[in-house]
């Protein structure tokens, strides 16, 4: 099982009107940590009317199993966390990361 934590903003950026939380979710397989991922930064790109979708920041992607970042995740979470790049760069990084992963569960 794999968590992401991230921080959601309220789409204010002063001071006196804004709010931020962190919250997670869970997923069971490294495909739907990929889809996800790929899903919230295109909504990033392309904000809905709703002006609070694209004020979200990942923080962090770790397998539950032992608490620790795992090795493959790693990376990953850096990129996007760090990465300022376009919707296009982030989502055939995301592309590459998963074809290695099914290339690992291969051998």
């Amino acid at each position: 099982m794999y968590r992401v934590t991230y921080e959601q903003g309220n789409g204010y950026h002063c001071s006196c009107c804004r709010n931020t939380y962190t919250g997670t979710e869970d997923f069971d397989t490294e495909k739907d940590v990929i889809d996800y991922l790929v899903d919230k930064l295109h909504a990033k790109k392309n904000p809905s009317k709703h002006g609070d979708e694209d004020d979200w920041d990942l923080e962090e992607v770790r397998e539950i199993k032992d608490e620790d970042l795992t090795d493959k995740f790693y990376e990953l979470a850096n990129e996007i966390a760090l990465n300022k790049n376009t919707i296009k760069a982030r989502k055939l990084k995301l592309e590459q990361i998963k074809n290695k992963l099914t290339e690992d569960e291969k051998c």
